[in-house]
């Protein structure tokens, strides 16, 4: 917005404002933001590039007619570093002099963020089987991810609050919530084997012998039954 367009006693989310009574620290409007006073030349064009003021480059000055800090000049759309801290009452020196904002001289001010946003992961949950996955004995595990959000003006309370994930746009990539916990490479086991009998058994079925066969290895690799298959059985003679 143009500088005639602007609310000026409010933050606006790049956490700045700019007053035109009192000062920062003392306009009531920004009481409840905790606004403070710019004190650098990169913090007073910081603020005034957030502003989109015409001129960002403040000119340094010591001046008892506007107040101290960051300062824009409405009438000749000037910026001003007014490096002027306290003035001295010359009738009682034990006085200083408020030097305060007007509709001529507005005070820009910095303002803390009033909250924040951020990811924030729970544990992984145990792997599990993928049921009809391609690869046979594939496994992942899972985990809650939540967007959260934190008062940072109630400095006493660590409570904190979900929200939707599009709050937490400018706090990074989203943590991922689902991965493989196995590799399928190592998961599956080929074997190939050949018996000679020494003579015909006719009690011996490929069937039974099959079933014999998977039992066996089933026992010998530690496995579940639903994580092992057994290819056919042929019987040759000679």
């Amino acid at each position: 917005k143009s500088m005639h367009q602007q609310h000026w006693d409010n933050c606006d989310p790049a956490g700045v404002a700019a007053t035109q009574s009192d000062t920062c620290r003392s306009s009531s409007p920004l009481l409840s933001r905790s606004c403070a006073s710019a004190r650098g030349i990169s913090e007073c064009n910081q603020i005034a590039t957030a502003l989109v003021l015409p001129l960002t480059l403040p000119e340094t000055t010591l001046s008892m007619q506007m107040p101290s800090g960051c300062v824009w000049q409405k009438s000749t759309s000037q910026l001003w570093l007014n490096q002027l801290v306290d003035a001295i009452n010359a009738s009682d020196p034990t006085q200083t002099i408020v030097m305060a904002a007007s509709p001529e001289y507005l005070e820009l001010c910095s303002c803390p963020a009033a909250e924040e946003f951020f990811w924030e992961a729970g544990e992984w949950r145990p792997c599990f089987r993928i049921p009809n996955a391609g690869c046979h004995g594939m496994r992942q595990r899972t985990r809650q991810v939540f967007c959260l959000r934190r008062d940072l003006h109630d400095l006493g309370s660590w409570m904190k609050e979900v929200v939707a994930d599009s709050f937490c746009g400018s706090a990074g990539p989203r943590p991922v919530d689902t991965e493989s916990c196995s590799d399928c490479s190592k998961q599956i086991i080929v074997a190939a084997a050949e018996f000679n009998m020494p003579a015909q058994d006719p009690d011996l079925q490929a069937p039974s012998f099959a079933q014999s066969c998977l039992t066996n290895l089933i026992l010998a690799a530690s496995l579940d039954s639903d994580r092992m298959s057994l290819g056919s059985v042929t019987c040759c003679e000679g």
